[in-house]
């Protein structure tokens, strides 16, 4: 491609990926079909080749989801806008190709009113399939204003360390008294008539696991407020521990002395990237600047650069 017949389009094609494809228009009809895979979320193709209902063949620009056909138009060397006539003769592949349920025409350079016209016909036109124009273009400065260039999220965390506070088991009738007879029995295993137990989980009477100590603290959260510095407070269960392997029944658990964290973890959400296209239809619901990094990955990913 000589100098002469570089468009704004394959500058910036060559900017972003350091060379410009073999064939006039191409930049653009790659990059159109990277832009709407990333806005609209979908595997895209490019330069495809389908034969319609009539034994016609048709070359596609580009395919999105495998039922959009994609049909892009440089004019920025020659600053025109895309006229009735391009739709026509898209939406004469159209009408023939079964598996494509609609199209989108993309422009660097906006319509004309008889095409704006046009593609609002096609939405109501029963014997046609509607096509829907999306202008993508380099951004100019005045894209940006207004636009949120930055998020920064503060989140402010208050919640008791329980590992950090006293508990007691609050044993069921009869059953500390019944620990304290095993204790004080004559028990060479026993150093010092002391034993130690976790509370970490909780069983049924069939030595089955019902839940384990963080289930509890999640499901019972005590309150308090902002103000605290710690706090007091029971958990009422119906349940069994293990102790010396023997099952003894609790009804609860007291802490006492639980200190109350306060946190504050602020992070911020940037563009990945510098912003370098911008997408725009109002039939999609779409306006959205699209970077230099995003594009470049959603280009190698349909285009790599020996590809055909």
């Amino acid at each position: 491609m000589t100098t002469e017949s570089k468009s704004p389009i394959d500058n910036l094609f060559s900017q972003l990926m350091g060379y410009i494809p073999d064939k006039a228009g191409q930049a653009f009809e790659i990059i159109s079909s990277a832009v709407l895979s990333i806005v609209l979320n979908k595997d895209g193709k490019l330069n495809q080749y389908i034969e319609g209902l009539s034994g016609s063949r048709y070359q596609l620009d580009g395919i999105i989801d495998s039922s959009l056909m994609v049909e892009a138009k440089d004019y920025t060397h020659s600053n025109a806008k895309v006229g009735r006539g391009d739709l026509q003769k898209m939406q004469g592949a159209l009408t023939d190709l079964p598996d494509i349920t609609k199209g989108l025409f993309t422009s660097a350079t906006n319509y004309t009113r008889e095409a704006i016209r046009y593609a609002e016909g096609s939405e109501t036109n029963r014997r046609q399939k509607k096509i829907v124009p999306v202008t993508i273009r380099p951004i100019k400065d005045e894209d940006e204003t207004g636009r949120v260039k930055k998020i920064i999220i503060n989140i402010n965390s208050v919640y008791p360390d329980f590992q950090k506070g006293r508990y007691t088991v609050i044993f069921s009738e009869g059953e500390e008294e019944r620990l304290n007879k095993m204790i004080s029995q004559e028990d060479k295993n026993i150093s010092e008539k002391t034993i130690s137990y976790r509370i970490d989980k909780f069983y049924d009477d069939h030595f089955n696991i019902m839940y384990t100590l963080h289930d509890l603290l999640s499901t019972q959260y005590p309150q308090y407020s902002y103000d605290d510095t710690s706090i007091n407070t029971c958990f009422f269960i119906d349940a069994f521990i293990i102790i010396q392997d023997k099952p003894y029944k609790i009804n609860g658990i007291k802490f006492e002395d639980v200190p109350i964290v306060k946190d504050n973890i602020s992070f911020s959400i940037t563009p990945n990237g510098n912003a370098t296209i911008l997408v725009e239809s109002n039939k999609l619901g779409i306006n959205k600047l699209i970077t230099d990094t995003d594009l470049k990955a959603a280009i190698n990913r349909l285009y790599p650069k020996n590809g055909n």
